[in-house]
């Protein structure tokens, strides 16, 4: 995993996000970052097929109920960790979080930079189209949701 192709997936997100709105990314991806991490692993899967991909979900963050999942892409001996809707928890983050020599130290260095308890919450192992659709669909029902809500906030 470099950091081109890391950067290709921010932008395909900040694209899918940004579609529905011009509203900062913390808004549009606000409460969908399951639907968005499964769809971003399945474009990574599709294009390096032998990487492992796991989503890590993690519980408690900052401090909140709230939950949030990230990405860990296994390849040979590096685990790299990217959050595609880092901006949830960071205004200004950035997807790529790290890389770290296994998957435990990558989870203490997430639980270190989010708090909380996280686990490996499931593997992405293939690409499946009518996944891939329906995933896209929800996150845009979502991010519309979202708009309106901000809407409403901002007209009162």
């Amino acid at each position: 995993m470099n950091n081109k192709q890391i950067q290709k997936i921010e932008k395909k997100i900040h694209r899918l996000l940004k579609k529905q709105g011009d509203l900062p990314l913390a808004i549009l991806a606000y409460d969908c970052c399951s639907e968005i991490s499964r769809l971003a692993a399945s474009w990574i899967k599709k294009e390096e097929g032998s990487l492992q991909l796991l989503i890590l979900k993690g519980k408690g963050i900052k401090k909140t109920n709230r939950k949030h999942d990230v990405i860990a892409i296994i390849e040979k001996e590096k685990v790299f960790i990217i959050d595609p809707t880092v901006w949830q928890i960071f205004s200004n983050g950035k997807v790529f979080v790290g890389s770290h020599d296994n998957l435990e130290k990558a989870l203490q260095s997430v639980i270190k930079k989010y708090g909380g308890s996280w686990k490996v919450s499931e593997e992405i192992k293939k690409v499946n189209r009518k996944d891939q659709k329906e995933w896209k669909r929800i996150i845009l029902d979502i991010v519309r949701e979202n708009i309106k809500i901000e809407m409403k906030k901002r007209s009162k």
